[in-house]
């Protein structure tokens, strides 16, 4: 059986075509760490649980050595200091999300950004983990 988690993962989930469309993804330009966790708490407020398989089933190779990625494409430095304020802005909104600021409305009503941090473990506001935390 597959193991309840308290995240969700953007490069290994399925889910039916009515999630993505209750619960679109968030537009959060330049923003690499970090709308995972965003995403998952609008998920959660919306009612979906998560869950993983109880083996590894996939493997992720992390480090990028052998080939270049959207960091290392050269841009102007005009787009570079675009492309960094558009990264804090983003970074700034999924932050509030995960601590249930939601000026957009686009966390859920069914539970609550503090059950989804009491489930992951964290303090949002604080950017602190409790230990043993996801």
């Amino acid at each position: 059986d597959n193991v309840p988690v308290p995240l969700w993962a953007a490069g290994f989930n399925f889910c039916a075509g009515e999630c993505g469309k209750e619960v679109p993804y968030p537009e959060m330009p330049h923003l690499f760490f970090g709308e995972e966790a965003a995403y998952a708490a609008m998920l959660y407020t919306h009612g979906y649980d998560f869950f993983a398989p109880p083996r590894s089933v996939l493997y992720h190779l992390w480090s990028r050595k052998h080939r270049p990625n959207f960091r290392d494409i050269e841009v102007s430095p005009e787009e570079k200091a675009a492309r960094e304020a558009q990264k804090i802005k983003s970074t700034k909104s999924a932050r509030r999300l995960c601590a249930g600021e939601d000026p957009d409305g686009l966390l859920g009503t069914a539970r609550s950004a503090t059950e989804f941090a009491a489930a992951v473990g964290a303090d949002f506001g604080r950017r602190t983990l409790r230990a043993g935390a996801a």
